[in-house]
C-alpha cells in the first residue's frame, strides 16, 4: 500500500444499523431502531455483460458512476445465468446500500448482549452502531454481533430509509430519536 491506510478486519455477514440509547434515570438500555443494511449487486442472466447489468438496474443505475469505476477490471465478464454479483463491500447510502425496517430483530437476548457489550464502555448512553452478524437470526440472538462503527448523537435512526416507507412516520421516528438524544444530553449535563 503506497499510502496511508487505516486496516480493519474483515467482518462478513449481514450488516445492520442498531440504534441504541440508556435511560438516564434507570440506567436501562433500549433498542429504537434496526436496519438492515443490503449492499448492492446484480444478478447475471448469463447473456449480458456486468456492465450492461450495472446500468439497468432500478438500485445500480443512479450510483452506475460509482460502480462503473469500482468494477472497471471486470465490466466486460458475462455472469452465469442466477449468479449474484455483489458491487461492494460498504453498507452506505453513498456506495448504494438499501436500508430496510428491521425492528422485527429486536429481542431480549439482543438487547442483553448490548448491555453487556456497553457495561465495560461508560460515557456511551446513546448512539448507532453499524454491525455484522452472520445472519438475521443470529443478530435476533445476540450471538456473533462485530462492531464495525459506532455513530454517535448523529447516528440517525436508519430504519426510516427503506423505500417505501412513510414520508410522516419517518419524521416522527426522527423526532422520538432526537428526543431520546436531548433527554440523554440534558440529563448528563445537569450530572
Amino acid at each position: 500500500c503506497p499510502y496511508d491506510a487505516i486496516v480493519q478486519e474483515f467482518i462478513e455477514g449481514a450488516e445492520f444499523g442498531v440504534a441504541w440509547c440508556r435511560n438516564p434515570k434507570t440506567g436501562v438500555g433500549e433498542i429504537h431502531s434496526i436496519a438492515h443494511k443490503v449492499l448492492p449487486s446484480v444478478t447475471g442472466d448469463g447473456e449480458r455483460s456486468l456492465e450492461d447489468l450495472i446500468l439497468a438496474g432500478d438500485r445500480t443505475l443512479p450510483m452506475s458512476r460509482w460502480h462503473l469505476k469500482a468494477q472497471t477490471s471486470r465490466l466486460d465478464w458475462v455472469p452465469a445465468a442466477g449468479e449474484r454479483v455483489s458491487l461492494g463491500d460498504l453498507g452506505t447510502h453513498s456506495c448504494g446500500a438499501t436500508f430496510f425496517d428491521a425492528r422485527d430483530l429486536n429481542s431480549p437476548a439482543l438487547r442483553e448482549s448490548f448491555e453487556v457489550f456497553l457495561a465495560g464502555v461508560p460515557g456511551v448512553d446513546f448512539g448507532r452502531f453499524d454491525v455484522r452478524a452472520k445472519s438475521k437470526e443470529a443478530l435476533r440472538a445476540g450471538r456473533g454481533i462485530a462492531v464495525l462503527e459506532f455513530n454517535g448523537v448523529t447516528g440517525e435512526a436508519a430504519h426510516v430509509y427503506q423505500p417505501g416507507y412513510p414520508w410522516c412516520r419517518g419524521v416522527l421516528d426522527m423526532i422520538a430519536h432526537l428526543r431520546r438524544a436531548s433527554r440523554i444530553g440534558a440529563h448528563n449535563r445537569r450530572e
